[in-house]
């Protein structure tokens, strides 16, 4: 399912065809300025997931990122959910106190809890949640919402990250190997996977580029067809040679800025 605050956007259709459900009938209802302008749209959808007649109190959920990409099936992350009753996370590392988060620091998160929590309730924040991937049971949701809601209207937090790392500190959220891997492709800062054990990746340097261009190849495959799909994501990956991709990205870049800008 893609979850939107837009009826009318680029491509609608071939997502449609590719099995997707949208559900566009969503509020953006804080909006930042700049990249976050749109983060913490994040509680906007797990809202409308809790109040939705659509869903019962038993669905389990994996939340996405759109420069999201899954290369596994998730029953595993389904089984783990209802077995575990807990919410699953991403664990983006531990830091000390003095760690600028987001522009807020880590001591700083843990001043605005104790204000909610109180300070002998509140536990102190020791590892620190990335937003591009949330596993949750419709049911387990009412906790989250209710400290959520509180620091959106209470505080200056700016991302769901900021705010699921304070909640975690209280609720414990679960961790599964592997879940989920963050692919730097730029040529300055170039990380990826040794391997293809993970179940998702993310590409936040790709949002423009290899997003897109994924897409359009996805579009030639049978919508039946995961396996294909996900090899070809998995084909995309293995760039051992930076400058190599430094060239395949610029060749993009030049294609998508013509095609975008040529007059007819």
């Amino acid at each position: 399912m893609l979850f939107t605050n837009e009826s009318v956007f680029p491509y609608r259709h071939d997502i449609e065809i590719l099995g997707v459900t949208i559900v566009d009938d969503l509020v953006l209802t804080r909006k930042n300025e700049g990249i976050w302008s749109s983060v913490l749209f994040f509680f906007d959808v797990i809202n409308y997931i809790k109040k939705s007649k659509l869903f019962i109190e038993d669905d389990n959920f994996i939340l996405l990122d759109t420069d999201v990409l899954a290369i596994k099936g998730c029953n595993i992350l389904f089984d783990y959910i209802d077995l575990h009753n807990c919410n699953l996370a991403y664990s983006i590392g531990i830091y000390d106190e003095d760690f600028l988060f987001h522009n807020k620091k880590i001591s700083n998160l843990n001043a605005l809890s104790e204000v909610f929590f109180g300070e002998s309730n509140s536990n102190k924040i020791k590892t620190l949640i990335g937003g591009e991937f949330f596993g949750f049971k419709k049911a387990n949701l009412t906790d989250i919402l209710r400290i959520s809601d509180y620091f959106l209207n209470y505080s200056d937090l700016t991302t769901e990250e900021q705010i699921l790392s304070i909640i975690n500190a209280q609720l414990n959220f679960c961790f599964f190997n592997n879940t989920i891997f963050r692919v730097w492709t730029s040529y300055k800062f170039y990380k990826v996977p040794k391997d293809n054990n993970y179940f998702f990746l993310h590409f936040p340097a790709e949002k423009k580029f290899g997003i897109f261009y994924l897409f359009e190849s996805l579009k030639k495959l049978n919508n039946n067809d995961f396996l294909r799909y996900s090899n070809l994501v998995k084909k995309y990956i293995p760039f051992t040679n930076k400058f190599r991709l430094f060239l395949f990205r610029l060749y993009f870049k030049i294609k998508f800025d013509f095609l975008t800008n040529f007059k007819w």
